[in-house]
């Protein structure tokens, strides 16, 4: 399977801790067999590194370097509000991604889309997605569903992605219902996040890596993880530490990581006198975090609800120090409950309480054989099920049937030529009727024929009363004359060998049958005609844009009685952009209006800039020429 994902933030240099999960997640898909293109935004802190068979491509979209802030843990202002220069760069954010995102689709040939936060990112992929006609799945972590909840403009955006998601998967149940409130599916999956327990395991604990932070063997190593932000309450954790110290003189706590709150938090150290037994550690390479928790004796994750409701779905870390081997204890918000088994596996506790926190830790203090026992029992359970790998197998799995599932899309040309073939009496209702190049089989399922026959390289099955035969049009897999009817709609001008389909084409018509093609003007021109070309290539014109009457005629004449005529579809040609934009927000209505327009275009047919239509016939009289060898 082809995949392209598309997030705001993935580790920019070897040891980055900014979303290390996501490459995880990507990593493995590669290792069950999938292809996996990122597209992210560029940072100034962007390096070369090892990417595990997964392609990375980054966009710029803003000048100069420093002011790439969207994403990567830096639109947001701690965690509780966007930075004001995030608002002014959004739509710059938006254009560049879209483009991005739509290339690398394209060249990857991707089936479906995966995309990480719901905003800005899930809007994104719902205007690839639809503009490809692939699906794409959403992944929630959090601060995007909060985001969403406080500002009316990003709930509308999460609700219309929500309305076009195939899928989508929430780490906590928390942000499961908050989800559900804002519009999402019903069908929206719980899914924990997970750990390497290859990377994450016991066999990393070391004195050295004791020592390398100035804790000695005798000390009690108690390690704290994130950012310094209000959301991972490491404000209550050093709240308790004063009765940690009372009750165990020789507890050491270490902090790692950076963000805003540094200075309060370590004021707060000083005011209560504990600077020597607490160390903010800053940024700690995300490839010595696995030696790093491995040598702790206990782990805790102090996550709590900010002022503003902000609130931790689930921090890999906690599965990360689970995998390690190390006793944890952790607030009961988010996804917490769903890895860790109270007791058996951690010890929870109530979010933002100092003195229960202190108590909790004493108890694993006091008793290092249930200690180890918890340690064990934590990392059994993220061996068996809460792993990277079971987490890909669960995507996979959302995305096969994403594909499987995949809705017909509205296809703005099938709907145009059907009309137009209505307006000229040209549908065929009777008979055997052949359709080259049929895509999904729609157009043949609208019609009355008797036999209603569909070609394509790759056939998409689900059209009612058709059979679809996987063939290509130069090779067509019928006796000669077969066929009353043979349509070919806007395809001879994606076949490199155009004389040989056309051949191919003739053979199939029976004595009194008749061949209709439709298919670009050689001239063909757009609104606004500089988009032409790029527009003709998303449409697949990448040999030709379109033929003149006279090369059509040369193509087909001989055998049949041929006609060539113009239309000329102003327009079509002239609101094509808008209505496609249109058919985003209401399908109904751009296909209505696709309708109405090729009404309009019957009365002005004559022209060189929009398509040609032939039509040929074979006499009653004449059997079909016997194929040339």
């Amino acid at each position: 399977m082809k995949i392209a994902v598309f997030t705001s933030s993935y580790p920019r240099f070897p040891g980055d801790g900014t979303a290390p999960f996501i490459k995880s997640i990507c990593e493995n898909l590669v290792q069950l067999g999938h292809k996996v293109a990122v597209v992210a935004p560029y940072d100034p802190e962007v390096r070369q590194m090892k990417n595990g068979g997964v392609q990375i491509h980054r966009f710029r979209y803003i000048w100069p370097n420093r002011m790439h802030i969207m994403g990567h843990a830096r639109a947001l202002d701690a965690d509780v509000r966007l930075r004001p220069l995030a608002f002014l760069l959004l739509p710059f954010f938006l254009l560049a991604a879209f483009i991005k995102l739509l290339n690398v689709t394209g060249q990857q040939g991707s089936q479906a889309i995966h995309v990480h936060w719901v905003v800005p990112n899930g809007l994104v992929a719902a205007w690839v997605a639809a503009w490809r006609n692939i699906p794409f799945i959403l992944s929630l972590h959090g601060s995007d569903v909060f985001v969403a909840q406080s500002n009316p403009v990003f709930r509308s955006v999460a609700r219309y992605v929500f309305r076009r998601a195939a899928g989508v998967t929430a780490c906590s149940p928390e942000l499961y219902q908050a989800a559900l409130q804002l519009g999402a599916p019903p069908d929206t999956r719980l899914l924990p996040w997970g750990a390497n327990p290859s990377q994450f395991t016991p066999v990393f604990r070391s004195l050295e890596a004791r020592k390398m932070f100035a804790v000695d063997p005798e000390q009690l190593l108690i390690v704290a993880l994130g950012r310094l932000v209000y959301k991972k309450g490491f404000g209550t954790l050093i709240s308790a530490m004063p009765t940690i110290v009372e009750n165990f003189p020789q507890a050491r706590l270490l902090v790692g990581g950076e963000g805003p709150l540094r200075q309060q938090l370590s004021n707060q150290a000083t005011a209560l006198g504990i600077t020597g037994q607490v160390t903010f550690a800053g940024s700690i390479p995300w490839d010595r975090v696995p030696e790093l928790l491995a040598s702790a004796d206990v782990f805790v994750l102090p996550s709590q609800r900010d002022e503003y409701g902000n609130v931790d779905g689930l921090p890999t870390v906690l599965l990360e120090a689970m995998s390690s081997g190390v006793a944890v204890v952790a607030s009961d918000i988010g996804g917490v409950r769903l890895v860790l088994e109270n007791g058996r596996t951690g010890l929870i506790i109530p979010p933002g309480e100092p003195i229960a926190l202190a108590q909790a830790v004493l108890t694993l203090v006091g008793d290092p054989d249930r200690r180890v026992a918890i340690g064990k029992a934590a990392r059994q359970a993220v061996v068996e099920r809460f792993n990277w790998e079971s987490v890909a197998g669960e995507i996979v799995v959302l995305l096969e049937l994403a594909i499987s599932n995949k809705p017909r899309a509205l296809r703005l040309g099938t709907i145009y030529r059907d009309e137009v073939l209505r307006i000229l009496q040209k549908r065929p209702n009777f008979g055997r009727v052949l359709d080259v190049g049929c895509h999904d089989g729609y157009w043949l399922s609208t019609l009355t024929a008797s036999t209603r026959i569909g070609i394509d390289p790759q056939p998409i099955a689900g059209a009612p009363g058709v059979d679809l035969v996987c063939a290509e049009g130069r090779h067509l897999p019928f006796v000669e004359g077969t066929f009353d009817h043979v349509y070919a709609l806007d395809v001879i001008e994606h076949v490199a060998d155009d004389q040989a389909f056309a051949r191919s084409l003739i053979r199939m018509v029976a004595p009194g049958g008749r061949l209709f093609i439709s298919t670009p003007a050689l001239h063909i021109r757009l609104t606004p005609p500089i988009l032409t070309r790029w527009i003709s290539r998303q449409w697949g014109h990448t040999l030709r844009l379109g033929y003149t009457a006279e090369q059509l005629h040369e193509l087909f004449a001989g055998e049949l009685d041929v006609q060539v005529t113009s239309w000329n579809a102003p327009h079509y040609r002239f609101y094509y952009l808008t209505v496609r934009l249109l058919a985003e927000f209401s399908p109904g209505l751009a296909a209505r209006l696709t309708r109405r327009l090729a009404h309009s275009d019957s009365r002005h047919p004559e022209g060189e800039n929009g398509f040609y239509l032939l039509e040929g016939n074979r006499p009653a009289s004449t059997d079909p020429t016997p194929p040339k060898r």
